[in-house]
């Protein structure tokens, strides 16, 4: 057994007349030793290891006890001694146990996610050395088949001009509604290359058409299969927020890079789907598990379907490419240059990281110049990056049609706009009950039509004013209190009569807080 361990070069751990605590601080300076390169990592706070499916894709799993169990059985060798000799043995359970329960490894490397590209670090260089990245804590995993041509250091302009090509051969068949829909996606297919390098968060990309077969989930495939050498991960949208929630947190746990939404028919309006654009991490409880994780959120998202429609919470958040087909069946279309477009993407993948990749670094040797036309409030980090990197290769319009999304997606902001408007008209600037409201839209037929979707919702008309609807409507109001709309800036305050003991209303408009003389005033 000496000679056997001598040629492992294994360590020898004694599990018997020994503290449980030595046999465990054994056991995890073993762990350690014989975690190079590294598999095991600490991600969200757990241990994880790092390996591929029979496909190649990496997967990143929870260790459990039967993993490490496997995993320390082959960084020590386990024995009692006996007096007739040593004894191998198991790693003991209670061990493996207390090793999972530490909470804090040091020693373990930190695991940001992984990526199956070359990505660009924040200084500005390329991660394309395979493998684990201490400076960004990436673990970079190419597809063995994956062939990039070298990327020059300086790239000149011909370079550009080249890498503008290749990027838009897959694109070139798409019924892109406007020019700038064509270049926020080749800013869509930039994004996961430059993600690491950004401080903030990156706007999710909503993919619309107004009839199926338009081309909106290959275009995420495509980005999918440029960024990692598979589809992305899709979703399915849920009405449930607790299920969005657990999607989510999944598709992190995994390291999901590219992540989609398909095919969704219903309104979204996901405040759990916000908060994940919005945050640089995740915190969330572990399914089945009383354990909470906060895990990086580096993720490029995006969103497909027929006229999507999005809550103001998603349309701040949110940037459009549409695609608007000039006939009625587009599925049974022929004329492609590409017969199959994925095979395509796939075989030339290579050349189309390096043309993303001469981009980025002619935006980097160019001293890095900020896109500033268009300000994206939480995302100017990304706009001013990616649009930095999109106008420096000389391609114009990026992010020229999100007026044009505001006013198409502001269904709730001029619904309550104009309900607003209608409550000064019949008010003015007095202070007003939730009754008086339910009264108005009793009275007044054509004003139902027109309520804001909320209201709408927990309107009854046979239930008239009555006490339960009046409380509905109070709690539909509330959740607008102070918000401005429209140009006006019109808004709704809240107080509460103390002799009544009932909430009530006044409508203001901008700063002063006047909104003018209502129309009701005029007559």
């Amino acid at each position: 057994m000496e000679n056997l361990n001598e040629i492992n070069n294994k360590p020898k751990i004694q599990i018997n007349h020994a503290k449980i605590e030595d046999i465990m601080d054994e056991s995890l300076s073993a762990l350690i030793g014989s975690n190079h390169p590294p598999i095991i990592f600490i991600m969200g706070g757990r241990l994880v290891r790092l390996r591929q499916d029979e496909f190649g894709k990496p997967i990143i799993e929870n260790i459990n006890d039967d993993i490490l169990r496997y995993e320390l059985e082959r960084a020590a060798e386990y024995y009692q001694r006996k007096t007739e000799g040593d004894i191998p043995h198991a790693p003991p359970a209670l061990v493996i146990k207390d090793i999972l329960a530490m909470g804090q490894w040091q020693g373990i490397p930190i695991l940001a996610g992984v990526v199956e590209a070359p990505i660009i670090k924040p200084t500005g260089n390329i991660l394309d050395k395979p493998g684990y990245d201490p400076e960004t804590m990436l673990f970079y995993q190419p597809s063995p088949q994956l062939d990039i041509p070298e990327i020059p250091s300086l790239p000149t302009m011909l370079n550009v001009e080249d890498a503008k090509v290749i990027l838009r051969e897959p694109l070139r068949d798409f019924p892109f509604s406007e020019k700038a829909d064509l270049t926020n996606m080749l800013a869509l297919l930039i994004t996961p290359f430059i993600r690491p390098a950004l401080n903030g968060p990156v706007p999710l990309a909503l993919v619309s058409a107004p009839q199926p077969g338009s081309g909106k989930t290959l275009l995420g495939e495509i980005c999918g299969l440029v960024a990692t050498g598979h589809s992305p991960t899709m979703l399915q949208f849920s009405p449930s927020e607790e299920e969005n929630r657990k999607k989510i947190t999944s598709a992190l746990l995994q390291g999901d890079s590219v992540i989609e939404y398909d095919n969704v028919k219903l309104k979204v309006d996901s405040g759990v789907l916000a908060s994940a654009l919005t945050g640089n991490e995740w915190g969330d409880r572990i399914l089945g598990r009383s354990q909470n994780v906060r895990l990086a959120q580096r993720a490029t998202w995006i969103m497909n379907g027929n006229n999507l429609q999005i809550g103001d919470e998603l349309n701040r958040r949110s940037f459009p490419i549409n695609l608007l087909p000039n006939e009625s069946h587009p599925w049974l279309r022929q004329d492609f240059s590409h017969d199959n477009l994925t095979q395509w993407v796939r075989e030339n993948r290579g050349r189309l990281i390096w043309a993303i990749l001469v981009l980025i670094r002619h935006w980097v040797i160019s001293g890095k110049p900020r896109f500033t036309s268009i300000a994206l409030g939480n995302f100017n980090d990304w706009a001013e990056t990616v649009g930095g990197i999109i106008v420096n290769a000389g391609i114009p319009n990026f992010l020229e049609n999100l007026d044009e999304m505001y006013e198409t997606q502001g269904e709730e902001e001029w619904q309550w706009e104009y309900f607003l408007s209608h409550l000064n008209d019949e008010f003015g600037d007095k202070w007003f009950t939730t009754k008086e409201v339910s009264q108005l839209i009793a009275d007044n037929q054509n004003l139902v039509y027109d309520l804001p979707t909320e209201i709408v919702e927990c309107w009854d008309e046979q239930q008239g004013n009555t006490s339960s609807q009046n409380r509905k409507i109070g709690r539909a109001l509330r959740s607008i209190i102070n918000r401005r709309f429209g140009t006006k800036g019109i808004f709704l305050e809240n107080e509460r009569d103390k002799h009544k003991k009932v909430a009530i209303w006044r409508i203001s408009c901008g700063d002063a807080g006047y909104c003018g003389i209502s129309d009701s005033e005029k007559n």
